[in-house]
C-alpha cells in the first residue's frame, strides 16, 4: 500500500490491490527536475503516475483539486501543461488521451461566468484544428475571473466563425492554433474588416513575422487572460 500511494493511487484502490495479491505497481513516468516549488512536482508526479496506470478518476480528483487549491492558470502552466508536454513525447498514445480528457473534464467544472451586456470574448479554433484543450484552459481561466465567454470548440469553418462575430459582436475572439499550416486558413483579414471584435490569436502557429499590427499575439495562458480582460474592460 505504501509503495502503491507513493506512486499516486487512491488509498482505498491501494488496499484493494494489496488484499488482492494484484499489487505490483505501475511504471511510473519520470519528469526532469526544473526550478519548480516541491508541491509542483509532486503535482506533476501524482498525475503523471495516474496517468500511468489509465486511473482516469484519480486524475480528475488531483485536478480539481490542484485548481480548487492554486486556481487554473497556476495549474495549468506549472502542472498540466508541462505534464502534456512529457506524455506527448511518449509512444503510449492512450495515456495521453486518457490524461488530456481528464484534464478537459476538470476544467470544464469551473462554474461558468454570467453574461451581462455585450458578450466579452468569443473562442474558435483553426478551421481544421483538433486540438481545444488549451481553449478549454482559456475558458476556465477566464470563468475563475468572472469573465463570460461563448466557445465554438474545434474545426471553426472560416464562414461559421465570421458569421459568429457579426451576430454576436464580441468584444474579443481567440482563435487557436498549434501549427503554421492550420493557421493560414483561419480568415484574419475578414475579421479585422468587420470592425465588430478585436482579435487575438494563441497558440504556436502564429508566427510573430506574420501577425498583423492589429491582431494580439499571446503566448501564455495569463498574458491571454490579461489581454481579454483588458480588451474587455
Amino acid at each position: 500500500m505504501v509503495t502503491l500511494t507513493g506512486n499516486g493511487m487512491s488509498t482505498a484502490a491501494a488496499a484493494e490491490a494489496a488484499k488482492s495479491g494484484n499489487a505490483e505497481p505501475a511504471p511510473a513516468i519520470t519528469l526532469p527536475a526544473d526550478t519548480a516549488s516541491h508541491s509542483t512536482q509532486a503535482s506533476i508526479r501524482g498525475l503523471a503516475n495516474a496517468a500511468a496506470r489509465l486511473d482516469a478518476p484519480l486524475m480528475r480528483e488531483l485536478s480539481r483539486d490542484l485548481i480548487d487549491q492554486h486556481g487554473v492558470t497556476m495549474a495549468w502552466e506549472e502542472v498540466f501543461a508541462p505534464l502534456l508536454i512529457e506524455l506527448g513525447g511518449r509512444s503510449d498514445v492512450e495515456i495521453e488521451h486518457m490524461a488530456s480528457a481528464s484534464l478537459q473534464h476538470a476544467l470544464r467544472q469551473v462554474p461558468l461566468a454570467e453574461e451581462r451586456g455585450r458578450l466579452p470574448v468569443l473562442l474558435a479554433c483553426a478551421p481544421d484544428e483538433q486540438h481545444t484543450l488549451a481553449m478549454d484552459a482559456l475558458a476556465a481561466a477566464l470563468s475563475e475571473r468572472g469573465c463570460a465567454y461563448r466557445s465554438l470548440g474545434a474545426r471553426v469553418p472560416a464562414a461559421a466563425l465570421l458569421n459568429t462575430v457579426r451576430r454576436l459582436r464580441p468584444a474579443a475572439t481567440v482563435i487557436w492554433a498549434h501549427t503554421a499550416e492550420l493557421a493560414r486558413d483561419v480568415p484574419v483579414t475578414d475579421l479585422r474588416e468587420t470592425g465588430q471584435t478585436t482579435l487575438v490569436v494563441a497558440g504556436p502557429g502564429w508566427m510573430p513575422g506574420v501577425v498583423l499590427d492589429d491582431v494580439r499575439r499571446v503566448t501564455s495562458l495569463q498574458q491571454a487572460v490579461d489581454t481579454v480582460l483588458e480588451i474587455c474592460g
